[in-house]
């Protein structure tokens, strides 16, 4: 929901100057409301358990510590290149 959430605020911004720091935290919200929506559907269908080779909880820690490293990164860098655009503000102070 939070990714959701940072993806909808990056998106309000209509304009930028130095645009790679809201490009790379763009990426990364769409990427982990992806990635973790995929899980979300397996684990709510029980499709999980057709695929007993994969360790799921394992995945899913992975899943959730990756985005959590990358989102802090990408909050980093959009703190530091925006322009302080409400938008700007409120996708970083959501991480």
């Amino acid at each position: 929901v939070l990714a959701l959430i940072a993806f909808i605020c990056i998106e309000t911004i209509m304009e930028c100057s130095p645009c790679e720091g809201l490009y790379f935290f763009e990426f990364v919200s769409c990427s982990a409301l992806v990635v973790t929506g995929v899980l979300l559907i397996m684990f709510s269908l029980n499709l999980h358990t057709r695929i007993p080779q994969i360790n799921w909880n394992l995945t899913d820690l992975v899943n959730t510590g990756l985005s959590t490293f990358f989102f802090f990164i990408a909050s980093v860098v959009l703190a530091a290149l925006n322009h302080k655009t409400g938008a700007e503000i409120a996708a970083v102070v959501r991480i």
